[in-house]
């Protein structure tokens, strides 16, 4: 009864310390209309770029030193820390207690997303719950608030989804409550944890190195091209320096744990090619439903090959259906049914030796794509209401200018599946070595 109540426990925290860590990355800090104006958001939606990198460079120097400590109390106090300020900078600054800018509150809030992700991710029990776990809540980011924007936001006004969710209360206080009372339980069960090994005092640098090249380019390349979306050669370059960037830092990882950053590298190209589907209600829970379900069926036979062929599937879908309205119901559910188990499968599909590699997938998932910016480029503006859905419901993205973002999104989903056959063919499969962290039983 304890163990199950233990399982139960340590799963809804991966859960909810992912969801609370990815809307406080890469979502606007929300502060109430009272105490901000239009104008003030709509630079903090600007920024985000920027803060996202911020947010995602803290989790991955953080989940680095984390996992060399190898001490489950080290990891949940980094990740109660977060979530701690989290809660300060939404009780005490943007209530208006102290004068703070909103742009300085979003940096803080994405730190602090940071250190809470790489806690959470580090200091999780192996077990094939609460990696689905951690999958459902990672992904269940971007179902909760859409995807991500690009560098720039076409249209900014009081009316784009954005603006709106950065005049209301998010991330949701409650959650931020939650979340610390979860993670002082799992302290509590992890006090006396005996299976892990001697902590080492040398820091990796090939995984720093690969998260360096990930965050340079998804901080410069979008932005360049959101400004040349109409030159042929621009895009070209473009597809190639992100098929470049996550290829390097693929290589750059132990063993085969790069395969999980090139099939997550080409489903958020895909992904960001059509933007995500906004659900709420019974519909996210749904689709975090067939996460899970996706996560649990690829641990029982990974294969990354399959994940890349439905990574394909998936950008294949997006270039045939580009223009499709937001209020066609039926293609939201099914972009968002494939969107969900192509992404499950893909973080259950390939073995990882070293935890850090997947705040690395995550970077690659949460920070912009080349597609994100040649649809920031070629979008039109779009009316107050779409991307509001009802409650309970669920409403795709303004359809895109063209199929241009959809093709480049296919051409990275090929490139990085070349990649792909090259490291496996290049790095046969081996046992961990003394040097990384195996993960014994989340496959």
């Amino acid at each position: 009864m304890v163990r199950t109540f233990a399982r139960v426990v340590l799963t809804a925290t991966a859960v909810a310390g992912t969801l609370l860590a990815g809307l406080a990355i890469i979502f606007p800090v929300g502060v109430p209309a009272d105490r901000s104006t239009a104008a003030t958001r709509t630079v903090v939606v600007f920024a985000l770029p920027q803060s996202t990198a911020v947010g995602i460079s803290v989790a991955l120097g953080a989940a680095l030193v984390l996992a060399n400590l190898r001490r489950a109390l080290i990891s949940w106090g980094s990740a109660l820390a977060g979530a701690a300020i989290m809660l300060a900078n939404h009780t005490v600054f943007v209530a208006g207690t102290l004068g703070t800018s909103l742009t300085s509150l979003n940096y803080l809030d994405s730190t602090a997303g940071g250190l809470l992700l790489a806690g959470v991710t580090i200091g999780m029990r192996p077990g094939r719950a609460q990696f689905a776990g951690w999958v459902v809540g990672a992904i269940g980011a971007i179902w909760a608030g859409g995807t991500p924007p690009g560098t720039h936001f076409v249209g900014p006004s009081p009316t784009s989804r954005l603006v709106d969710w950065a005049g209301g209360e998010s991330p949701p206080r409650s959650l931020m409550v939650l979340t610390i009372v979860l993670i002082l339980v799992c302290a509590w069960f992890d006090r006396l944890r005996a299976d892990l090994t001697p902590p080492t005092y040398e820091l990796p640098v090939a995984p720093l190195l690969a998260g360096v090249a990930i965050v340079t380019q998804a901080t410069t390349v979008p932005d360049w091209l959101t400004r040349h979306s109409h030159s042929d050669l621009a895009i070209a370059l473009a597809v190639l320096a992100e098929i470049l960037a996550i290829s390097i830092a693929a290589l750059l990882l132990p063993g085969r744990d790069g395969c999980l950053v090139l099939v997550v590298g080409a489903m958020s190209a895909c992904a960001y090619a059509v933007q995500a589907p906004l659900a709420e209600g019974v519909v996210a829970v749904g689709l975090a439903a067939l996460a899970a379900a996706a996560v649990l069926l690829a641990l029982r036979r990974q294969n990354p090959n399959l994940a890349m062929g439905l990574g394909l599937a998936v950008a294949v879908f997006s270039a045939l259906t580009y223009s499709a309205s937001p209020e066609n119901r039926l293609h939201a559910i099914l972009l968002g049914v494939a969107m969900s188990v192509a992404g499950g499968y893909a973080f259950g599909s390939c073995r990882v030796t070293f935890r850090p590699v997947r705040v690395i997938a995550l970077a690659v998932m949460y920070l912009p794509s080349v597609t994100s910016g040649l649809r920031a480029g070629r979008q039109p503006v779009f009316g107050p209401n779409d991307l509001n859905p009802d409650r309970g419901s669920i409403t795709g993205a303004p359809p895109a200018g063209s199929a241009a973002p959809a093709i480049a999104g296919l051409a990275i989903a090929l490139g990085c599946t070349v990649v792909l056959l090259l490291l496996q063919r290049l790095r046969p499969v081996t046992q961990p070595t003394a040097t990384t962290t195996p993960v014994v039983a989340d496959e």
